[in-house]
């Protein structure tokens, strides 16, 4: 029986790297990275011993701001975080966390 967790830091600027950590998956196993609205692409890591996993997610200065959902998956496991990206510095468009301006 495997209980996958998915941990990743809860806030990030785009244009960063998002740290996602996995446990609970089924050891030497690749399990597929991506964001749950099917955005950007997707990236595969291969599990420990252990069934852990680190893995690197670039988010592109581009990307999406607000809360989004990152997903880790096998063919028959899945677990899923929710992280906050907020507009690169010096934005006060639709997209920043700071809008509309007073």
């Amino acid at each position: 029986f495997y209980d996958p967790q998915l941990s990743v830091t809860a806030t990030i600027v785009a244009g960063s790297r998002l740290t996602v950590v996995g446990s609970g998956f089924a050891p030497n196993t690749n399990v597929a990275i991506s964001w749950a609205d099917g955005s950007g692409g997707s990236m595969t890591a291969v599990t420990d011993a252990a069934g852990g996993l680190t893995a690197q997610v670039v988010v592109r200065a581009t990307d999406r701001t607000g809360v989004r959902t990152i997903v880790a998956q096998t063919v028959d496991q899945v677990a899923s975080a929710e992280v906050l990206i907020l507009a690169p510095g010096g934005t006060h468009g639709p997209n920043s966390p700071a809008w509309p301006r007073p």
